[in-house]
């Protein structure tokens, strides 16, 4: 294990990570135009501003929630987080989330907070932002009005979260481990009577008992990720497969397994984490869950495994998780997400492997040939790459500039995710572009390695003839660009 003082700053940074998971006027036109269904959720966003949202330092460097995913949702089984963007800064927006069953939404705000909420097919609900807080009505059943702001009024009335930056600021040092730990006990306290709180409320008054059970589970698994030391056993629910539906739960699971098999913390590519290998055996082995619980556990433990592990190690996984899982959505996402009927060519050197969004496969050594007589522009990028997403629009002009011309613009992704290549294609407008491929083995082919392919952006040019003439393009925003590419156009 790792020492102490590390351990905690760890659990309050993941605390802190899960917190992060004035009355609006009337709703506009684009709202009122909008027909329920009740195979739709509508929600409603009042304007925003994220004043309170962001985390500032003496040094003039700011952290917002706003560049993060900070609404998202839970629809069914396997309950992978989906996020929502409304676009309410400075007008209020409306989205429509299609389910034909319950969602949990999870609302960030105030850096450090999350609502959580749940919502059937047929519901409407509209947020309206008081210093930037979330106050929620349910149109169609105002009587849930306590249920949907219990957590946000209580958070606003025991703001008590300081984060390590602003100690810093005030204190001009970092807190010691005796402060963490007294910090985290703070931590700790405050949600022990926030569900106090709520047990109060739930007597008192007639309380939703599935918002209630909401709410009192996310206490209860907040609170036991908050002190591994003070877990019963006993009152864990390690069979309850309904919980898997409560994302703190899914937080906590993993924890819990790190600290009940003991799971030795390593680095991977410079990451600190709980070794995933003997996380996934660990669990295999294990008689403590349900099926699906397990099954969800092996499902996290080999996404780590091939996000951070060499292929062989992702290769020997699969082949275990593939015969301990029966579960075919578990197993259809896991072969789409890492392009399983492809990991033959993953381990591949000779030649650069694509494929395209309907996974039809060709080489770059293809895709160049096939555009003999053309001036070929290749980008090189990934859907994390933030850099590389604000270049999509320039990327965009050069295209429409030259679409009448002997140019062809060839967009690769890096993404070992294929499903989110798929949604950041979508995003940008890619998705049923024709020239739009990820990279199958990237980085094992000897082309990377000669091209010292390692930061994105990366742009390259090859001439009319197929030839690389540039290793290093200028970039999309750069003017040399279009002087480079008329030079080569004119031989």
């Amino acid at each position: 294990m790792f020492p102490y003082f590390c351990f905690m700053k760890y659990i309050i940074f993941l605390i802190t990570f899960i917190f992060l998971v004035s009355c609006t006027d009337e709703p506009t036109t684009k709202i009122t135009q909008l027909t329920k269904k009740k195979e739709n959720v509508m929600l409603i966003f009042g304007k925003r501003s994220y004043k309170k949202d962001t985390l500032y330092s003496s040094n003039g460097i700011s952290y917002s929630i706003s560049l993060l995913p900070n609404i998202s949702y839970i629809d069914q089984y396997p309950y992978e987080r989906q996020p929502i963007k409304p676009n309410n800064i400075t007008k209020n927006d409306t989205i429509i989330v299609p389910t034909n069953s319950q969602i949990v939404l999870e609302h960030m705000y105030h850096y450090f907070y999350t609502s959580s909420y749940l919502l059937k097919a047929g519901d409407t609900i509209q947020f309206e932002y008081q210093d930037d807080a979330p106050y929620a009505t349910m149109l169609n059943n105002k009587k849930l009005t306590n249920e949907l702001n219990f957590e946000v009024s209580y958070n606003m009335a025991n703001n008590i979260y300081i984060s390590d930056s602003e100690f810093y600021d005030e204190h001009k040092r970092h807190r010691t481990n005796q402060e963490h730990k007294a910090y985290l006990k703070i931590l700790k306290d405050n949600r022990i009577k926030q569900l106090t709180s709520l047990d109060s409320i739930h007597n008192k008054i007639d309380f939703n008992t599935d918002y209630y059970n909401l709410l009192k589970n996310k206490l209860k698994y907040t609170i036991s990720l908050m002190d591994f030391s003070g877990i019963k056993h006993e009152e864990i629910e390690l069979r309850n497969d309904t919980l898997l539906a409560t994302p703190i739960y899914k937080y906590f699971l993993p924890n819990y397994v790190w600290q009940r098999f003991e799971i030795p913390f390593i680095k991977r590519r410079n990451i600190p984490m709980y070794d995933p290998l003997i996380r996934f055996d660990s669990v295999q082995k294990s008689d403590l869950f349900s099926e699906k619980i397990q099954n969800y556990l092996l499902y996290s433990s080999l996404e780590e495994i091939a996000k951070y592990y060499p292929l062989d190690d992702f290769k020997t996984y699969h082949k275990k998780f593939t015969e301990t899982v029966k579960d075919t959505t578990l197993l259809n996402i896991i072969n789409n997400r890492y392009l399983t009927d492809f990991i033959s060519f993953k381990g591949k050197t000779d030649e650069v492997y694509l494929i395209n969004s309907k996974k039809e496969k060709t080489t770059l050594k293809e895709a160049i040939e096939q555009h003999k007589g053309k001036v070929v522009y290749v980008d090189f990028w990934a859907s994390w790459c933030a850099p590389c997403r604000v270049a999509m629009k320039p990327a965009k002009e050069l295209q429409l500039a030259y679409e009448n011309k002997d140019f062809v613009y060839i967009y690769i992704s890096i993404d070992q995710d294929f499903s989110k290549w798929q949604v950041a294609s979508k995003e940008e407008n890619l998705e049923f572009y024709r020239y739009n491929y990820v990279a199958v083995n990237y980085p094992r082919a000897e082309f990377y390695r000669q091209l010292e392919l390692k930061t994105i952006p990366r742009y390259i040019m090859y001439d009319k003839e197929g030839n690389m003439i540039d290793k290093d393009a200028p970039s999309t925003k750069e003017t040399e660009i279009e002087e480079l590419i008329n030079t080569y156009l004119k031989k």
